[in-house]
């Protein structure tokens, strides 16, 4: 039941707590995936997995994660990096805040914390890209605290569980109180790495987005939305965020194996980056000479390529991919001809793929 207007719904397990989470426990001891992260208990390398799974899948992390490492293996090395070299090794993982927050919260480590992540958590909570679920994580797993998580994976298995009818944005403060009080539970504080890890890894696997494997859920007798059957429909989708479309004209303009690339130092998306010169709008008629006000640069347009899409969190971007021709050698400051296969430099996913749909094209 709804608590009364003015005061926040209050939520509760249909089980004992420690039942709950003794079956998750047992479970995740049996189905645990063997993670480079899970092998250790270094919180440096626990944070960088955290940043980098948000938003981002484990398939998709990891090979990201190992690279990086190669580059950075502590935080001190991070800390010493340009932060060029750092978004060079993330290019192509996204949501590029992740990485320059990483970056400046280790140069904070470094300076304020002897070199090593906070175990104090308001003062994890004070570095850059640091919330409540992140500090929450790396505290409970690397340092055993009893502190709780929440994230897009345990959100969603907990309102399946408790066969919740709204959206989960607008039960995050439920959601939290009702994991504060579990983390109180002797057995969960007592092993809070694995269970919050459980958790995560029961809604990643088998409490799936579309089509929960609730057969293979050690939950399954005391889930509210698999004994109502609507696992389904829940949990509801919360529409209160819009996709934005925007479109871009994109020059390709090729030297042999190279591209022409400008970084972009404006915004509003990827700013640091090396991209395709981009202009606003839809039709191509007239780039050449808006290339040449903004930027100086004789371009001749050859063709027009198809079309590519590409999403930055709730924006959708639309590219129209120009193929063009230089027609003098001057480049403007900023700009270089660029192998989009080099990791030297930090291009966007886009601007490869722009690339490939040009081979074979001039």
């Amino acid at each position: 039941m709804p608590a009364r207007k003015g005061s926040a719904r209050v939520l509760q397990l249909p089980v004992d707590p420690e039942e709950f989470a003794r079956s998750l426990l047992d479970w995740y001891g049996e189905h645990q995936r063997d993670l480079p992260w899970r092998r250790q208990t270094d919180p440096y390398r626990i944070w960088l997995s955290e940043v980098m799974l948000q938003q981002t899948r484990v398939a998709a992390a990891q090979p990201y994660y190992q690279r990086f490492l190669e580059c950075f293996p502590t935080v001190q090395s991070l800390a010493r990096a340009r932060e060029s070299e750092v978004l060079a090794e993330w290019a192509g993982l996204g949501y590029y805040s992740r990485a320059r927050n990483l970056h400046r919260a280790a140069q904070i480590i470094c300076r304020r914390h002897d070199g090593r992540f906070p175990s104090d958590y308001r003062e994890a909570l004070q570095l850059p890209g640091v919330g409540r679920y992140t500090a929450g994580a790396v505290l409970s797993i690397a340092y055993g605290q009893a502190l709780p998580v929440l994230d897009g994976n345990v959100g969603r298995l907990l309102v399946r569980y408790l066969a919740a009818p709204e959206p989960v944005r607008s039960l995050t403060t439920a959601l939290w109180r009702l994991l504060e009080e579990l983390v109180r539970e002797p057995l969960v504080s007592r092993r809070i790495g694995a269970f919050n890890q459980a958790l995560m890894e029961l809604g990643a696997l088998v409490c799936t987005p579309r089509n929960p494997r609730c057969g293979a859920c050690p939950l399954e007798k005391s889930c509210g939305a698999c004994r109502a059957g609507i696992q389904a429909q829940l949990p509801q989708a919360d529409r209160s965020q819009r996709v934005v479309h925007l479109h871009f004209l994109a020059a390709l303009v090729p030297r042999e194996s190279l591209f022409l690339l400008r970084r972009n130092e404006e915004g509003p998306f990827l700013k640091g980056f090396w991209e395709t010169p981009n202009i606003e709008g839809r039709s191509s008629s007239g780039f050449a000479e808006q290339a040449h006000r903004r930027w100086g640069v004789e371009l001749t347009v050859m063709r027009e390529l198809p079309p590519l899409r590409h999403r930055i969190t709730h924006h959708q971007l639309h590219f129209a991919p120009l193929l063009c021709e230089l027609r003098a050698e001057f480049v403007p400051q900023g700009w270089k001809w660029a192998d989009l296969s080099c990791r030297e430099l930090a291009f966007p996913a886009y601007v490869r793929k722009l690339g490939n749909l040009a081979k074979g094209k001039y």
